[in-house]
């Protein structure tokens, strides 16, 4: 049995975060939002466990005393710190690194033309917004509702999902 967005009432049988994106909100705020949503379908969990039976994990009964490639890696990690901890663009040059080429990519995205998948979209224009509109209305929703939609589209801005 699929499963439907809350938001824009769209089949599916399994709600990713891709979608929920499309909405300004993330898989946390969806379901803050929806607290009784169902974001997998039970035909999804169903084929993920059938295709678990039987499957034995790579590691599975392997240890750092019994296995020496296991005993040989932790060796050689010792005393390291993983990449990313504590780094921000200011103290890590590959995040700088990353942060840069991400900014020029959506920089010329830009400034060839490309525009934002809402840029100058109302509900008297486009379906997708009258969708989102009709719904908003059909559910009454509450005024905290409302509050953590708003938030929800706040935490959008910040990200910069709308460039």
């Amino acid at each position: 049995m699929p499963i439907y967005c809350e938001i824009c009432k769209k089949e599916f049988f399994f709600i990713t975060p891709k979608h929920l994106k499309t909405h300004q909100l993330t898989t946390k705020e969806y379901k803050i939002l929806y607290p009784s949503a169902v974001l997998s379908s039970n035909e999804r969990k169903l084929k993920i466990s059938t295709g678990l039976i039987g499957h034995k994990s790579w590691n599975k009964g392997l240890t750092k005393e019994t296995h020496t490639s296991l005993l040989k890696s932790s060796i050689s990690h010792i005393g390291q710190v993983p990449w990313h901890t504590g780094h921000i663009k200011k103290t890590g040059e590959r995040v700088l690194k990353m942060s840069k080429s991400i900014q020029k990519s959506v920089k010329a995205y830009f400034n060839s033309g490309g525009k934002s998948w809402l840029s100058g979209l109302t509900k008297e224009t486009d379906e997708r917004v009258i969708r989102v509109m009709n719904n908003l209305n059909k559910n009454n929703h509450t005024k905290v509702q409302n509050e953590k939609c708003s938030i929800g589209v706040k935490n959008a801005w910040k990200r910069g999902d709308f460039f």
